[in-house]
């Protein structure tokens, strides 16, 4: 179990207030799929990935990265008990859509750097940035629970 300081706390909850999941889920996917290419075989199902402004324009991507976004809206209501609140989402990635664990982490920084660039310093400063990391540190963790 993790524990959270009350700033660590205070430090998420501020930020997912600002965050727009419509924004930001989409652009973290995108970058995913460009930086990492490798992690474009488990979105074979839909359609055009194969360039950089294909996956951009792609409505799939950015409703996907909605959808991850959500995913993490579950992890801040539930911050006491992440592993439970991801359980199901851990089978269904590890035996259904065979994921590379790694791939969450690979996210979760891409992630970070959306938030990053979105905010800038005076909000996402670094103690706003240990306690980001922390918990996506924590998802990731959950996400891959399966697999261990």
């Amino acid at each position: 179990m993790v524990k959270w300081t009350d700033a660590e706390r205070s430090a998420i909850t501020s930020l997912w207030g600002s965050i727009d999941v419509g924004e930001i889920g989409p652009q973290a996917l995108s970058r995913l799929l460009i930086v990492y290419p490798w992690t474009q075989r488990h979105f074979s199902s839909f359609g055009n990935i194969s360039t950089n402004a294909a996956i951009l324009g792609n409505p799939k991507v950015a409703h996907h990265g909605k959808v991850v976004m959500g995913g993490l809206e579950n992890a801040v209501k539930n911050m006491d008990d992440i592993k439970n609140a991801y359980a199901k989402l851990s089978v269904m990635h590890s035996e259904k859509l065979h994921v590379d664990p790694d791939n969450f982490r690979l996210l979760a920084e891409c992630i970070s750097v959306c938030v990053a660039a979105k905010f800038g310093p005076s909000v996402f400063t670094a103690d706003a940035q240990e306690a980001w990391q922390k918990f996506l540190a924590v998802v990731v963790s959950a996400l891959g629970k399966q697999y261990h």
